[in-house]
C-alpha cells in the first residue's frame, strides 16, 4: 500500500477493524506513519523480510532492527512483530522440487525467519507477531518453536499452482 489514496483508504478501514500491514522499506513506512498521523489512527506495522537466498521483497535481514526500531518512534505506528513466505513457490521454479527438498528449504528459511526474532529481542525489541505465508509449508511452520502464525488460504480456495503437489 503505496499511494496516497489507498493509504487514506487503509487508514479509514483502520478506524472499523483491527488492520495489520506488511512493510518492507523506510520510505514506505514514513507513508504509513504520515497517513496514520493525518487520520489519528494507529497502525499495526509487520517488517517483511526475504529469507537470504531468494529474489523477493522484503527487508534485507542487516536493515531489519532498524526498521523496527524506526517504527517503534513513530507515534502514529506499532511494530507488531516480522513476517515472510520462507519458499518460493513460484510454478516453475517448483517443477524439480522434491517434497524432502521442499521440508529442507522449508526449515532453513523458518530457522532464518526464528533468528531473525532473535535479533531483534536482542535489540530490546518486543516480537509479538511471526508470521509465514504459504500454505505448503503448513505442517513445518507448525513445528518451528517462534513461529506464531502461518499465512495458509490459498490451499482452501484450491489455488491451482498447488496442482502439482496435491
Amino acid at each position: 500500500v503505496v499511494t496516497p489514496a489507498k493509504l487514506r483508504r487503509l487508514c479509514a478501514l483502520a478506524r472499523q477493524a483491527d488492520i495489520t500491514v506488511m512493510a518492507n522499506h523506510p520510505t514506505q513506512i514514513q507513508r504509513m506513519a504520515e497517513a496514520a498521523n493525518d487520520q489519528e489512527i494507529l497502525l499495526r506495522l509487520l517488517v517483511q523480510i526475504a529469507p537470504n537466498d531468494q529474489q523477493r521483497s522484503g527487508a534485507p535481514d542487516l536493515a531489519l532492527v532498524a526498521l523496527a526500531q524506526a517504527i517503534e518512534q513513530m507515534p502514529s505506528l506499532t511494530f507488531a512483530g516480522i513476517t515472510a513466505s520462507p519458499v518460493s513457490m513460484s510454478p516453475i521454479s517448483r517443477t524439480d522440487v522434491t517434497d524432502a527438498d521442499l521440508e529442507s528449504m522449508s526449515r532453513q528459511h523458518l530457522q532464518q525467519l526464528v533468528e531473525a526474532r532473535t535479533a531483534l529481542e536482542k535489540a530490546g525489541i518486543e516480537v509479538q507477531v511471526v508470521s509465514v505465508g504459504e500454505t505448503i509449508i503448513y505442517e513445518e511452520a507448525a513445528g518451528v518453536v517462534g513461529v506464531t502464525e502461518v499465512m495458509a488460504g490459498t490451499y482452501a480456495l484450491l489455488d491451482a499452482h498447488y496442482a502439482p503437489y496435491w
